[in-house]
């Protein structure tokens, strides 16, 4: 991971002598028994006026500490999966690739606004939607997930319709704390190992605290598993789900104008077998593929995050308060090989890949429109790193009776991706026709069972590619609160402020990937 040595050398130094000072300190000053405190207020998500409680018109769904250790769960990810009110996120090509979000009630990740102590982090750059990639703070980090469940658009903007939520760091913990530990599924795969630790020293007058979390996961295979081995659900009275594109391949025949499926197909009922049309009328026979049995349901992830939050009492009516985050994540996904195919222009049957009738190796003897995923490529690999960065610097006090707090932000996030094993659907279309290879005279047998073609072929079929995306976030923050008088139904507040936010994205592809070639 790029620059990742730097960095936490960097944040294990500064906290060292953030807690050698914090340790002088504390023996310098004389030990007294303190008074009893009076609660103070605090402010709640959904909110900017400070409250006694967390009660209020907003429900507002807090999950402390406790239920993170009781629960088990190692990354955010998991948590979000087993939340009700979230919708889990279908992971695409592009996007999510070892990243996940929160996507409250299922209207989407980009109106679910996630911060962190109250403000915001950069998204995940290689989406195309304003996600904030949750897997990149760790659970060891977390005090509290407050939850606002109903839409909060008119205090946060419109990426908040849905609800917010709102990670809370630790920044009170004094001590030590270390834990570790193993798991593996009953299928003996998934295999995740996991090691944290938390740091924290204060005295009468601040706080801080360090955390360090590593995290590697091993990936599953939807192959082995019963309940997603298979997108066939007939035999139960459910749909057939199973994809058009496959191997053995389906013809869009020209001469007849409908569907036929390769003779060969259906030779592993597991990979492949005849459909009805998807399409809603019949327009013939189609070789449905079970992709299933080469996708992953989960990636292979290894995540390294570290932390620095403290707060410190300058003087009795002023206090400085800051937090520092970094996460450094390599993920790799495995999906099906390529799917080739037309456009789907029906009837007409206007599009490509094209087959003519001549092809050596045509079993119908007609031309026609290739629905087709090319196994002899290998399957496709998306392998990304991506390293956040945020840091958060502010003071906060009272003046009177008004309550104040400055704050300025700087995130930043960073995905780098590498593609490969994916078809050029130009070159393709040559081998189809006779004309693929160095020398230009090769033909592409797509057709019949496990189908292997010439290797040096299949390397000038295929390429790699790649990717750098990066979001920046900055802000800038200034707040006053007060109470105002009473009310039959409590206490009346005040609040107002000013924001001022910058939001940046630069997203790079190499000239083979701009081009969709593939």
């Amino acid at each position: 991971m790029t620059n990742l040595v730097r960095v936490l050398t960097g944040m294990v130094l500064l906290v060292l002598c953030i807690c050698a000072s914090a340790q002088e300190i504390s023996n310098q000053e004389v030990i007294e028994e303190e008074p009893a405190k009076a609660l103070k207020p605090i402010t709640i998500t959904g909110y900017h006026i400070k409250r006694m409680d967390i009660e209020g018109p907003a429900p507002v769904v807090v999950f402390d500490r406790d239920f993170f250790e009781e629960s088990g769960y190692n990354t955010l990810e998991e948590f979000a999966m087993h939340l009700p009110i979230n919708q889990p996120q279908e992971r695409t090509l592009f996007d999510s690739i070892g990243a996940s979000g929160f996507d409250l009630r299922g209207i989407g990740v980009d109106t679910t606004l996630v911060l962190v102590n109250g403000l915001r982090i950069a998204p995940y750059a290689q989406s195309a939607e304003n996600t904030i990639d949750i897997n990149s703070i760790p659970v060891s980090a977390i005090d509290r997930v407050e939850i606002l469940k109903d839409g909060a658009s008119a205090i946060y903007g419109a990426d908040a319709i849905a609800g917010v939520v709102n990670i809370i760091l630790r920044s009170d913990f004094q001590g030590t704390d270390f834990s570790a530990g193993y798991g593996v599924s009953g299928h003996d795969d998934g295999e995740e190992i996991y090691a944290d630790f938390v740091s924290g020293r204060g005295s009468g007058r601040g706080n801080f605290v360090f955390t360090l979390s590593w995290f590697a996961r091993e990936p599953q295979y939807s192959r082995d598993r019963s309940w997603s081995s298979d997108l066939d659900h007939t035999a139960t009275g459910g749909p057939n789900n199973r994809s058009l594109y496959g191997s053995p391949p389906t013809l869009a025949r020209y001469d007849i104008q409908m569907f036929e499926h390769d003779p060969e197909c259906g030779s592993d009922p597991l990979q492949s077998s005849i459909g009805a049309s998807p399409f809603g009328f019949e327009v013939g026979t189609q070789c449905r593929f079970n992709f299933r049995q080469f996708d992953q349901m989960s990636v292979e992830l290894e995540r390294l995050g570290a932390g620095l939050f403290g707060t410190y009492e300058i003087s009795p009516r002023l206090s400085f308060f800051g937090d520092l985050l970094f996460s450094g994540i390599e993920s790799k996904r495995i999906l099906a090989p390529s799917p080739m195919g037309s456009s789907l222009l029906i009837p007409g049957f206007f599009g490509v890949p094209f087959v003519p009738a001549q092809h050596p190796d045509n079993p119908f003897g007609a031309a026609g429109e290739l629905f087709y995923r090319a196994l002899d490529a290998g399957n496709r690999t998306v392998e990304n790193e991506a390293e956040s960065y945020r840091g958060v610097f502010g003071l906060e006090g009272f003046r009177g009776a008004w309550d104040w707090r400055v704050s300025g932000l700087a995130s930043k996030n960073k995905v780098e991706a590498n593609f490969s094993n994916f078809i050029l659907e130009d070159r393709f279309q040559l081998a189809l026709l006779g004309m693929g290879g160095t020398g230009g005279d090769q033909w592409y047998n797509p057709f019949g069972f496990q189908t292997q073609n010439d290797p040096a072929l299949m390397d000038w079929l295929t390429a790699d590619t790649a990717s750098s995306d990066t979001s920046k976030e900055y802000s800038f923050d200034i707040l006053f609160s007060r109470q105002i008088g009473e009310l039959p139904g409590g206490p009346a507040g005040f609040a107002t402020g000013l924001q001022y936010r910058e939001q940046q994205l630069d997203q790079w592809s190499d000239e083979l990937l701009r081009s969709g070639a593939f």
